[in-house]
């Protein structure tokens, strides 16, 4: 599966004000700038639309039914995750610098020039308030790709290129150790209908993992992969729990289109499991590159781990 994660930097050009959190507010100007960038008929639905199939604003953000997803799932993985930046800045000048690295995965990748473009606009629309004379400005001042840079911000030109790579699952040789798991954004897992607030037992953090790895391959890389989800999930029972300092945290988003406040909260801290691990280390890793859980799209699930064998 064609996968690649790109950073954006741009330069304030104006004074505002941003989210501690900004995944929900990067995620809603790419959509709308896409949908400028890309659509000709934005007043039509885009359920009602017969370009929705080739459409990459249709791709990215309303799950077309052309997009194969495993039985087991709802809806297909969306192609891309958004991490916006670690700190917490709020409060911009002329002159300060803000960064994010956008994930794509599989064939929109071929698309980036769209992308880039719609992240342009979105920096001189502004950014952060709906309202055009408080939102933030900025100018993109660079597009890389593990630390090259492709983009040539004097002629606003991206640098033509293929540059994904490819995603692959890695090799886990079993073995027993212990694993400290860290939740470096709000994680959000549902086990029987709700989601994990409290705990995070090993079985159901599996569980999660060959969902989320089960989905991007059945969308974007052509099939399933080959594991053995039942002997998985049940060997995981073996893993034990030896220290947790998992809380809930509580994040909201404005939702433009419906008009209302809603919850991105989920489980952040460390969990610390022991036993025999070693085969489910592939998975973590590439979580580890893709994220896991739900509302990924807006940063959520970004883990950590580190690993101790005995």
């Amino acid at each position: 599966m064609p996968f690649a994660r790109y950073t954006f930097t741009y330069r304030c050009t104006g004074r505002g004000h941003l989210p501690p959190y900004k995944g929900s507010t990067l995620r809603g100007v790419l959509g709308r700038n896409l949908r400028y960038v890309v659509c000709g008929l934005a007043r039509q639905s885009c359920s009602q639309c017969h370009r929705a199939p080739r459409c990459l604003y249709a791709l990215m953000f309303e799950h077309p039914a052309a997009v194969p997803r495993p039985a087991r799932l709802a809806a297909p993985p969306r192609p891309y995750v958004l991490e916006p930046p670690a700190e917490d800045h709020t409060d911009f000048a002329p002159g300060d610098r803000f960064s994010f690295r956008l994930l794509l995965f599989g064939e929109v990748n071929r698309q980036l020039p769209y992308l880039v473009f719609a992240l342009i606009l979105a920096g001189e629309r502004g950014m952060g308030s709906f309202r055009p004379e408080r939102a933030v400005r900025f100018r993109l001042e660079g597009v890389s790709v593990e630390g090259h840079d492709i983009y040539d911000p004097h002629a606003e030109r991206l640098i033509p290129g293929d540059w994904s790579r490819p995603l692959r699952l890695p090799p886990s040789p079993p073995a027993r150790g212990e694993l400290t798991l860290q939740m470096l954004t709000p994680l959000r897992l549902k086990w029987d209908g709700r989601l994990l607030q409290t705990a995070l037992p090993f079985p159901l953090l599996v569980r999660g993992l060959l969902r989320r790895v089960s989905g991007l391959w059945t969308a974007y890389a052509g099939g399933e992969p080959e594991l053995d989800y039942r002997g998985l999930v049940a060997r995981a029972q073996a893993v034990e729990v030896t220290h947790s300092r998992l809380r809930w945290h509580d994040l909201q988003r404005y939702s433009r289109r419906q008009g209302t406040r809603m919850a991105l909260g989920g489980l952040v801290g460390s969990v610390t499991y022991r036993g025999p691990i070693g085969e489910y280390l592939g998975l973590l890793e590439l979580a580890r590159q893709v994220h896991l859980g739900k509302q990924t799209t807006f940063g959520l699930g970004q883990i950590d781990f580190q690993w101790q064998e005995e």
